[in-house]
């Protein structure tokens, strides 16, 4: 354990240079992943259970995290640079969003529809990661364990820039999204008096999921994919504030990282030094 002084100074590029390696290099981009990561998956999980009224959805139900866990699964057991991981399940995850995009939304888009597809397609990406590992040959059965890690979603192989994509996702879409926060609130009374009321019901859902999906794809991209977080946060975030609107969203975001934090430490503690 490093001193909270000889932390501090580590942070501010002073002191012993081992402690600077430790905390620069490794333990504060891991900190500030698990905290952006969390804040991600809370916020898409809250924005699908408002879209859809369902306190029991969550990101992963339309595809986008089994779209990133096939195209990883795949790279990994053909021995590709893991560099291109990230790049690799972002594009799966996109890919996902298209064919539910192109297979739910028709003449209008229908949240109903959208999730039906999302599990039907969830299970058929997971029937191919399921093939693709059971079919492994001897040179790829040496890459499974790489490939389970992956699959269970980790933050230990953080890196600065993987941070900054990160933070930068965070940053762009978090506005976006609270910025819809009224038609939302709006939107939790009803399709019909959401409409009434003047809410561009398609539009908005459109844009929402997108932009919640869009930010589950790429918290999934840097640290695999990671459950619970997406789901649990938004109701703890509605117990402590005592709302279920949108004015919860900012508490949810807070929950999901230091969930997220917890569990990491936890992780790294619990079986030490295993």
């Amino acid at each position: 354990m490093v001193p909270l002084n000889r932390t501090v100074e580590a942070i501010a590029g002073r002191g012993d240079s081992i402690d600077i390696l430790v905390i620069r290099d490794h333990r504060l981009p891991r900190v500030l992943m698990c905290v952006l990561v969390g804040a991600a998956l809370a916020l898409s999980g809250a924005v699908f259970q408002t879209l859809t009224r369902n306190p029991l959805a969550a990101p992963d139900i339309i595809g986008v995290t089994q779209g990133s866990a096939v195209v990883a699964v795949w790279m990994i057991l053909r021995g590709l640079p893991t560099a291109m991981l990230p790049v690799g399940a972002f594009a799966g995850a996109m890919a996902a969003l298209l064919v539910i995009a192109v297979l739910g939304v028709r003449r209008d888009l229908s949240m109903y529809r959208l999730i039906l597809i999302g599990i039907g397609l969830n299970t058929l990406i997971d029937a191919v990661v399921t093939y693709l590992i059971t079919t492994a040959n001897a040179v790829e059965r040496d890459r499974l364990a790489l490939a389970e890690q992956w699959l269970v979603g980790s933050t230990s192989a953080t890196t600065w820039p993987k941070v900054a994509i990160a933070a930068g996702t965070l940053a762009l879409l978090t506005p976006a999204i609270l910025a819809c926060g009224r038609q939302l609130n709006t939107l939790q009374l009803g399709e019909d008096l959401g409409a009434a009321l003047g809410v561009p019901i398609r539009r908005l859902q459109l844009t929402t999921v997108s932009l919640a999906a869009l930010l589950a794809a790429v918290a999934v991209s840097v640290t695999g994919p990671i459950g619970f977080v997406a789901f649990v946060s938004p109701h703890i975030a509605r117990r402590i504030t005592g709302t279920a609107s949108v004015a919860s969203i900012p508490t949810a975001m807070g929950v999901g990282g230091l969930l997220l934090l917890l569990a990491d430490y936890a992780a790294q503690r619990v079986l030490e030094p295993s």
